[in-house]
């Protein structure tokens, strides 16, 4: 459990529904309710920094701006040589109906 002195954790998020949207002043979506749900078992304290773009996101983590970033995020090799990622809970791909 995180230790009650430290500092909340800054959590980069961005609009991308229905991954992560604001719903009024709280951010809500399947990634959000996910990140909630890691961070109560975890113990973990956190606060939710938006950002405009995915790239501003990964940039923020890298610079230690963030700790973590949630999201729709797509793992791309480059991202992947740059910051470590969790296992993938969402995979899309094309589908092609004749």
């Amino acid at each position: 459990m995180a230790s009650a002195s430290a500092a909340p954790l800054t959590v980069a998020v961005k609009a991308s529904p229905p991954f992560s949207f604001q719903n009024g002043d709280r951010w809500d979506g399947v990634s959000v309710e996910l990140w909630e749900q890691v961070a109560k078992n975890a113990g973990y304290e956190y606060r939710f920094r938006p950002y405009k773009t995915v790239a501003d996101m990964l940039t923020a983590v890298e610079l230690g701006q963030a700790d973590v970033a949630i999201g729709a995020i797509s793992v791309t090799a480059d991202r992947e040589r740059r910051l470590d990622f969790t296992q993938p809970m969402y995979r899309a791909g094309l589908g092609i109906a004749t």
